[in-house]
């Protein structure tokens, strides 16, 4: 029996994402935006630890740093960069869920302008 080969154990991108969870999104999002572990975790009732820890994970499944770290907190590098355009982009796309149990004629009944409250 001739010898087995060894699988290469390097994750695929598809392998990496099914590990990305919305705890690692969520994580990134509010490091993102607040540009400090300890101000994302207040903002999502957490610890900062799981804050951490999250976003280390994400890291890890991405194979690369999202952030760098300063001493006064947190700046998106440019995959960081690239990852949060991604999030932007993806939810500009998509209907709010709200809205996907709605029929569609009902949708388009009440013409919106921005800004405006439909009135009686």
């Amino acid at each position: 029996m001739p010898p087995r080969k060894l699988i290469d154990n390097q994750p695929t991108v598809d392998a990496a994402a099914a590990r990305i969870n919305l705890r690692h999104l969520q994580a990134f999002a509010a490091v993102a935006a607040h540009g400090s572990v300890t101000r994302a975790a207040e903002s999502l009732f957490r610890v900062a630890s799981a804050i951490t820890r999250a976003v280390a994970e994400l890291e890890e499944s991405l194979g690369t740093p999202l952030f760098e770290r300063k001493a006064r907190g947190m700046l998106l590098n440019a995959f960081g960069e690239a990852v949060q355009a991604r999030r932007s982009a993806s939810r500009m796309n998509s209907p709010p869920p709200a809205l996907n149990s709605l029929p569609r004629s009902l949708c388009h009944a009440v013409p919106m302008r921005r800004g405006s409250m439909p009135g009686p």
